[in-house]
């Protein structure tokens, strides 16, 4: 394949992650699951920086923004995996379902 085609696909893929990247979890709401998990998150984090001496909350708070980096890199990578198996692997569904969109289901 063209170096041009790949780097075109690539930023298209990069800028589909972003665009879904920038609706800041829309729907997630609906997810008791993760409204749950995000609750004890944040108690569990209030917790520690309550029991924390000052000089290290900006530790605790550098670790938890490269924490967030990490999972926005995994998502990354998850989601070009997804973008792999959907037009290779699965492209079959397409036709086997007649186009159908199907929802994401937890």
């Amino acid at each position: 394949m063209n170096e041009d085609i790949k780097r075109l696909i690539n930023n298209i893929i990069q800028n589909e992650f972003n665009h879904i990247q920038d609706e800041n979890l829309k729907g997630m709401d609906d997810l008791e699951k993760y409204n749950l998990l995000n609750k004890e998150i944040d108690k569990i984090q209030d917790d520690i920086l309550q029991a924390l001496p000052e000089e290290l909350k900006p530790l605790v708070n550098e670790w938890d923004i490269k924490i967030w980096h990490v999972l926005t890199i995994i998502n990354d990578y998850y989601f070009r995996k997804g973008v792999i198996a959907g037009t290779s692997n699965l492209n079959f569904l397409r036709d086997s379902t007649g186009g159908i969109i199907f929802n994401w289901f937890w």
